[in-house]
């Protein structure tokens, strides 16, 4: 864009050829900025997902190898969903997307 002015400003150039230029790089300015910003909120995302699994890993790493009691806590941090059929099948949901049946 830059290049363009500097060209428009020293050498005679046609006016509607300047702005149909400079609206092209406008709008890859505009789509560049725009991507820019979905992947920051994707950057934003992975980093609390991140965080989320550390934390939750370092709270397994400190259980016993073997859970002999129900753990609310850990069914809140990986199961997403329990489905239930009325001939009497489960289809657990977690929270990674995977399902298992039983």
């Amino acid at each position: 864009m830059r290049k363009s002015i500097y060209e428009n400003v020293r050498v005679a150039v046609n006016q509607d050829e300047f702005n149909e230029r400079h609206n092209s790089y406008m709008e890859r300015h505009q789509k560049a900025t725009e991507q820019i910003a979905e992947l920051e909120t994707l950057r934003i995302n992975r980093r609390k997902k991140h965080k989320t699994l550390d934390s939750f890993m370092r709270d397994i790493e400190k259980r016993p190898l073997f859970i002999e009691e129900f753990d609310k806590k850990l069914w809140i941090a990986i199961v997403d969903k329990v489905t239930v059929f009325s001939d009497g099948r489960l289809v657990f949901t977690f929270k990674d997307g995977t399902d298992i049946e039983t």
